[in-house]
């Protein structure tokens, strides 16, 4: 069964620039992010967004 989802994306970034600190750091790279909202929401199908990633990883090296 497929359906939307309605997500806040500031805390989905936010939560991906924390992660990719540690990488940046070893790259010496200055990585922060700041949003000059407090929620951004999209809406968005969940099944269909992850069977567009799965397609695109097969076409990378």
């Amino acid at each position: 069964m497929s359906f939307n989802i309605n997500a806040d994306l500031v805390p989905l970034f936010c939560g991906l620039v924390t992660g990719l600190k540690p990488f940046a750091i070893a790259q010496e790279v200055v990585l922060s992010f700041n949003a000059e909202v407090e929620r951004l929401y999209a809406t968005y199908n969940s099944e269909q967004a992850l069977s567009e990633i799965r397609l695109r990883r097969k076409c990378m090296p």
